[in-house]
């Protein structure tokens, strides 16, 4: 579900049982579309036709003339629930043939088609107001009595946009700024970045730039010259909307004292509802230097040393380093792995809470580095051991807007009900390449947790952010939705790409992605954990982050190598191109 920033991308004459079509702006399909609200009941399958051209999310057809790619899946996936038989049409054709198409009444939708002024004398961009939240766009071709009147000859129901929002409405929906999209967590496609702007924002080498994933591989990983795919930074440059931001701040010269500007808030609260439907209060909100310093002061603030706090390994590694350094102890209930897909323990985790005491449980999620993103289920059970347990919840949430087709962010404390809801941590800095700029939000919805916060931040003395900081990310949470959604449609080419290098590989085990640009890969079947750095390094050339650095200290012997794939996709295709070729030649020796 996107912001009022975005703008819309056209649907047409789509019928009301496929109403989840409605597209978000100028780009592809809602990441975030669930289709599990019931249809009106009907007797009979309706057909909606469907007008496409290339790189609209068809990717590819086969000799058989069976099609494929995340625009037919979303349809086919619609379909099952619609009571909806699509017919295609229009893939040798160019975009102003399927246009013309769309508005001689002989196709019905067109799944991908960016706004131009042209395009607007021909077309209406009308608006709905909604009746929970934001607005509600549509699009509908301009003559819609030729549109009405082919719908007649054909033996169609001719439905009009706005009678599709009216049906929405009773439908379970959640209504956007930028589109409309239906709760739950069925597939999605993700929007294409055009060319221009995607080699704008590109960076093939940031060596030379103090960047700490190219220029300080030595001390990680004893050796330069290695292809960096390690920390968790983005190889594009942060939005236009951010530099530009930057560029007048610094322009106007003066770095006295700063005022936070209301904006700042209203940025962080209209995001978190437009494309989470998280309803947060302006007085929950504080700002820290970052994720993990913020962890640092929030157990100081609410637990004692010795106090126990558990995390679900393997785990962002700072996390230890916060409970070991805070004088906490730590506990461990590891996730449960099959075939490379993570779950849950909820006996194991209900045992060590209630045999350790425990008194925070440091919830990850979407979680690194499994790249899981929790389902409703999933998180409803952890969550209600905890409140048996009266456990406080703290939830980094760092990740929540990097997200896969198909798969939705659920925030922890919108599932709690009862006293001492979580404390959850975001921030704009993996969501828009801004981690340098050291500045991070929380939200903390219980007035006595606040007050024993606030308490602890002036016992130390010092400041949140400087002045670019709240620029930057005011600027990138108020106008940055379309390139994050171009740049997640690169995230999940890369993903798709590696899994297709290393697809002549059974031995090799990549655990599906579904949040975080950080792929977890095992190499266990293929070298020996004494010799994997070796391997990885010297035979393939990567320096990745090593699967053991996210368990507890001690726990030596896992294979698993992290890359992070929020780069071009020339880099992350070299990148698994070298691994795909160390892993043959290490078979072939064996």
């Amino acid at each position: 579900m996107m912001n009022a920033a975005e703008r819309p991308c056209l649907l047409h004459r789509i019928l009301a049982l496929a109403a989840a079509l409605l597209l978000p702006g100028g780009l592809f399909l809602s990441p975030a579309l669930g289709l599990h609200a019931q249809a009106e009941e009907i007797s009979s399958p309706q057909k909606l036709r469907v007008g496409y051209y290339a790189y609209t999310g068809f990717n590819m057809i086969d000799a058989d003339g069976s099609y494929s790619g995340y625009s037919y899946e979303l349809l086919q996936k619609i379909a099952r629930y619609r009571n909806v038989i699509y017919e295609y049409d229009g893939y040798d054709s160019d975009v102003n043939d399927v246009m013309q198409m769309l508005e001689d009444g002989e196709i019905d939708v067109i799944p991908d088609l960016r706004i131009t002024p042209d395009r607007e004398d021909r077309f209406d961009f009308t608006t709905v107001q909604n009746h929970k939240q934001g607005k509600s766009r549509h699009i509908e071709a301009k003559n819609t009595v030729r549109m009405e009147k082919a719908a007649r000859e054909r033996g169609s129901p001719f439905v009009s946009p706005t009678k599709v929002c009216e049906t929405k409405k009773n439908h379970s929906c959640v209504y956007g700024k930028g589109g409309v999209k239906f709760k739950g967590t069925d597939k999605g496609g993700l929007p294409k970045m055009d060319q221009k702007t995607l080699q704008e924002i590109t960076l093939i080498d940031r060596t030379g730039t103090n960047s700490t994933k190219w220029d300080d591989l030595r001390a990680s990983f004893g050796e330069d010259g290695l292809l960096p795919v390690w920390v968790a930074d983005m190889d594009f440059k942060t939005p236009l909307c951010v530099r530009q931001a930057l560029h007048e701040a610094v322009d106007q010269g003066a770095f006295g004292y700063y005022k936070i500007p209301e904006t700042y808030h209203q940025s962080i609260l209209t995001w978190e509802e437009t494309r989470h439907d998280a309803h947060w209060k302006e007085s929950w909100l504080r700002t820290t230097s970052g994720v993990v310093t913020g962890l640092f002061h929030v157990l100081s603030a609410i637990t004692q040393p010795g106090d126990a706090v558990l995390v679900k390994t393997p785990v962002y590694y700072p996390f230890y380093r916060v409970i070991g350094h805070t004088g906490r102890r730590a506990v461990y209930s590891p996730l449960r792995e099959e075939n490379g897909v993570y779950t849950p323990d909820l006996e194991d985790l209900e045992q060590k809470i209630t045999r350790e005491n425990v008194k925070v449980f440091l919830l990850c999620s979407p979680h690194n580095p499994v790249g899981r993103v929790w389902t409703e289920d999933e998180l409803r059970a952890m969550l209600s051991i905890c409140r048996r347990h009266e456990v406080q919840v703290i939830s980094d949430e760092i990740h929540h807007d990097i997200l896969m087709p198909g798969h939705r962010h659920i925030p922890a404390v919108s599932l709690w009900s009862g006293p001492n809801p979580p404390i959850t941590f975001f921030s704009a800095s993996k969501t828009f390449n801004l981690a340098g700029m050291k500045n991070s939000i929380l939200a903390i919805p219980q007035k006595e947790t606040r007050t024993k916060f606030d308490a602890f931040e002036r016992s130390l003395g010092t400041s949140s952010s400087s002045t670019l900081d709240y620029v930057a990310v005011t600027a990138a949470f108020t106008s940055g939705a379309d390139w994050l959604d171009g740049v997640l449609a690169e995230i999940f080419a890369n993903y798709q790409s590696v899994k297709a290098i290393l697809s002549d590989f059974p031995q090799v085990t990549i655990s599906p992605l579904e949040g975080t640009y950080l792929l977890w890969i095992d190499l266990g079947k293929v070298v020996r954990r004494e010799n994997l750095h070796h391997f990885v390094q010297s035979d393939c050339g990567l320096a990745p982050d090593y699967g053991h650095w996210f368990f507890p200290e001690g726990v030596r012997d896992d294979t698993h190598i992290r890359l992070n794939l929020a780069a071009p996709q020339a880099t992350i295709k070299k990148a698994a191109q070298q691994l795909a070729d160390g892993i043959r030649k290490k078979l072939a020796e064996a």
